[in-house]
């Protein structure tokens, strides 16, 4: 097992899958005979008997991953393939996690395959990494596992989200620039920190972005439960840095929550905890909670396109909480 992985981590991944595959085969069963349905029980199945062998044997095979890639439509089967229990990238053990809206991924997607149906059977098993570039449809050249550096595998430009993430720790502890912590795990001589070294990032939705208009996700308080298990499995992160958009109304009062667990601290007391303050941009604002050596950052989208300076004031408030870079674990 990976060090970075703890038990108590590795323990609340198991119980999510567990009940993501028992959520597959009760819907499998109640799936009528349309043709769409039928799509939808043949990756069901295929998903589940996944993971099943994992907790079977602790081992996944190429085999394993030959999951048919089955599109999604509006009302259909198909959206119960996505998982409420779904999990993160990058360093369960990390000084900050970072809850960004939802994945980016198309539905069709490999990436859907990998991060949606089976990142929870590469976080439990010992999976060879050529499985994740088989499924990805890549060279199998990297020799880190893709669950803790997914960038090794396929790459982030620094205008995407995970780059401005980069930036935004960059600018606050003053090390490197975002296009060289996107650097490959592998890559030779690049002496500056590792993006998924020092961030475990989570989707707080789990229907991708361009597909949230057209289709309901899993119930929002299902998905709240999980992940509020996660960050308490997470003892050793200082900052919770949350992406929040004002149209995801939905969301508010969950995030207010989701912080509540990560502080330790009851709703009402964050609430009065917050300060809010409307940076020189006017797509965002601002809101944070600091409590002893934790703190929760409210911020805008990731993938707006501003300036790296744009980001000074997050960089502040990041600095008051971790003035060094913690060495990663």
């Amino acid at each position: 097992m990976d060090g970075g992985r703890g038990p108590s981590y590795l323990s609340v991944v198991e119980a999510g899958a567990r009940r993501y595959s028992a959520h597959l085969q009760e819907r499998s069963r109640h799936a009528s005979r349309s043709p769409q349905d039928l799509a939808f029980r043949e990756v069901a199945r295929a998903v589940s008997q996944a993971l099943e062998r994992v907790f079977r044997t602790g081992h996944l095979s190429a085999q394993d991953l030959q999951i048919p890639q089955a599109p999604f439509a509006r009302g259909g089967g198909h959206l119960e393939l996505l998982n409420p229990w779904s999990v993160g990238l990058g360093n369960p053990r990390a000084p900050v996690v970072v809850l960004t809206t939802g994945p980016h991924y198309g539905l069709d997607s490999p990436e859907f395959l990998l991060e949606a149906l089976l990142l929870q059977a590469l976080w439990l098993v010992e999976a060879p990494v050529q499985l994740a570039a088989e499924a990805l449809g890549i060279p199998a050249w990297s020799e880190v596992p893709f669950q803790r550096y997914p960038n090794d595998y396929y790459r982030a430009p620094s205008g995407s989200s995970w780059g401005r993430i980069a930036g935004l720790l960059a600018l606050a502890w003053g090390e490197g620039t975002a296009r060289e912590w996107l650097q490959p795990k592998h890559v030779m001589g690049n002496t500056a920190p590792h993006l998924f070294d020092e961030v475990y990032l989570l989707d707080q939705a789990t229907v991708p972005e361009h597909a949230s208009a057209l289709v309901d996700g899993p119930p929002v308080a299902q998905r709240e439960a999980f992940l509020g298990d996660l960050l308490a499995a997470m003892p050793e992160a200082r900052v919770l840095l949350i992406e929040e958009r004002p149209e995801d109304t939905l969301w508010w009062d969950t995030r207010l929550r989701l912080a509540s667990r990560f502080l330790g601290l009851p709703v009402q007391t964050v609430k009065d905890c917050l300060q809010t303050e409307r940076p020189t941009r006017t797509w965002a604002e601002l809101r944070w909670c600091i409590q002893g050596a934790r703190g929760v950052l409210f911020t805008g989208p990731f993938w707006h396109n501003a300036e790296a300076g744009d980001w000074e004031r997050e960089a502040e408030l990041l600095r008051m909480l971790l003035p060094e870079r913690p060495t990663p674990v």
